[in-house]
């Protein structure tokens, strides 16, 4: 039986946020403080430039004190993280919350309104079916009598077809839209926009993709980031991750590496020889080696920017 493993739960809130910049603010003046007490002991530091310099460490501890005090209620009053990842699971899966239900509420709305144009438009042959046999009986759209019931026919271009005698009448529907409008209209009279429901698939993407997360840690200094910054696939794609590992610059925590090509070895030819390459390199091309390798440091730099 394979256990699932619980998701890492971190706080990266305001309040957090707040709480590490105002530590580390602190620690800023508490080590500027050190250099001020040495400094005074040699007599090379006014009194009230160590008195004022005092008082800011003073107030900036109160700060981190109450920002690491906010943080710590927040992180406090959120449930454990199995009650958090498990309440995470419940809307990943919840089926209420599928946008497929409305879609085939669309398409049964679509399906519905074609039915009931090929309904009206098959009547309406019926009916002009209808005018043409009567006529082709030699039937006037005026003038015939049944019994004391005149017998009459109506057609016109962009009107429906009728046909009446006496009291009695069968009318063509004709256009249909404004019987639709009818219906449709307590829904849509609040708007002139039209859009197409199948972009509403974008109101529901829960799929996560957890089969590919990498996490790395750094174990030096590089493009900005300090030793022990983590890096994951939600900020960089998995290729430079993979190469930051390769080249001994950080450890895998989590995930699988891509494969990331050895790179292409170059050999160089003295200039005018048509022999093997020697590989012994002139003056140019270690300078070259020198460009190359600063786009590259510069690459670095611009994964972080």
């Amino acid at each position: 039986m394979t256990t699932k493993t619980l998701p890492r739960i971190t706080l990266e809130s305001d309040k957090a946020a707040t709480a590490e910049t105002t530590t580390e603010d602190l620690n800023v003046l508490e080590g500027r403080l050190e250099s001020t007490q040495a400094a005074a002991l040699a007599g090379n530091i006014a009194p009230n430039s160590y008195a004022t310099l005092r008082d800011q460490v003073e107030l900036a501890r109160l700060r981190a004190n109450l920002a690491q005090a906010a943080a710590d209620e927040e992180r406090a009053n959120l449930p454990d993280d199995k009650t958090i990842a498990a309440t995470v699971d419940e809307f990943l899966t919840d089926p209420s919350l599928d946008i497929a239900q409305v879609l085939e509420a669309f398409d049964a709305v679509q399906s519905a309104l074609t039915n009931l144009q090929t309904v009206a438009n098959t009547r309406d042959q019926a009916v002009n079916g209808w005018v043409k046999k009567l006529r082709d009986l030699g039937i006037p759209d005026r003038g015939l009598h049944i019994d004391d019931d005149e017998l009459k026919i109506y057609t016109g271009a962009g009107s429906a077809s009728s046909i009446t005698i006496g009291t009695a009448q069968v009318a063509g529907t004709g256009k249909i839209a404004p019987y639709i409008g009818h219906i449709v209209n307590p829904y849509i009279r609040s708007t002139s926009m039209r859009i197409d429901p199948t972009s509403l698939t974008r109101t529901d993407r829960r799929t996560r993709n957890t089969g590919s997360r990498i996490r790395i840690r750094l174990t030096i200094n590089v493009g900005g980031k300090c030793a022990g910054d983590e890096l994951t696939t939600a900020t960089h794609i998995p290729s430079i991750l993979a190469s930051f590992v390769h080249r001994g610059q950080a450890e895998l925590i989590e995930g699988e590496l891509p494969d990331v090509p050895e790179p292409t070895k170059r050999t160089y030819m003295p200039v005018g020889s048509d022999t093997e390459p020697t590989g012994t390199r002139t003056p140019a091309q270690q300078r070259q080696e020198a460009v190359d390798q600063e786009a590259a440091d510069q690459a670095v730099k611009a994964a972080f920017a």
